[in-house]
């Protein structure tokens, strides 16, 4: 290894270390505001029920939403990380011609898919529902067709802005990485490790 590939080394050691101290600060920093928010509607969602608010009652989901919309929001720029991360790992990588970091690459992918995630994304989606009935169900009572059915259309309007999101988040790990790859003219093979026999 020469004088030129040491500091390629610790210039991409340095700044892969900066992405994630980035992706820790950022996901504890999430977790905090989305807890908060959370814990904000349960209460809001006790007192109109309790109080009979409506008005809290009819717009419940709308800050539901609201709190999905920030996670989305959050974890798009979390995978726009990792990804660049898992570049900077598969460069080092490969000047080191072994696999010496794997995070972003295998152990952070299979952490991804966990059971539990799946469980709490479930939770997340029955309380969604929960607020949805409720809404609907006061407006109907007490507001009438109109309003009835301009909740129905506004929470239509911003699930379907929220899917479209998540969609779009789903795929920006591996466009930001392609993007870093792209950009010094390596060549693009998605979900495949690095050739370490290969040097650029």
């Amino acid at each position: 290894m020469d004088e030129k590939e040491k500091l390629e080394i610790e210039i991409l050691v340095k700044e892969c270390d900066s992405v994630g101290q980035e992706i820790r600060t950022l996901f504890r920093t999430s977790e905090k505001i989305i807890a908060l928010g959370i814990g904000i509607i349960a209460a809001g969602l006790t007192l109109g029920l309790t109080e009979g608010i409506n008005e809290i009652l009819l717009f419940l989901p709308v800050a539901v939403l609201g709190v999905f919309f920030y996670a989305v929001l959050i974890n798009t720029e979390l995978m726009s990380l990792g990804g660049y991360k898992r570049y900077l790992e598969e460069r080092i990588n490969i000047i080191f011609r072994e696999n010496i970091l794997l995070w972003e690459s295998f152990i952070a992918k299979g952490k991804r898919r966990l059971l539990i995630w799946r469980l709490l994304h479930f939770i997340y989606l029955l309380f969604f529902g929960l607020t949805i009935f409720i809404s609907l169900h006061t407006a109907w009572q007490h507001y009438g067709r109109k309003v009835f059915w301009g909740i129905v259309i506004l929470l239509s309007v911003l699930f379907i802005g929220l899917i479209l999101s998540f969609i779009e988040k789903k795929k920006t790990f591996d466009k930001t990485y392609q993007m870093a790859r792209k950009r010094l003219n390596q060549v693009i093979a998605v979900g495949t490790p690095p050739k370490m026999a290969q040097k650029e």
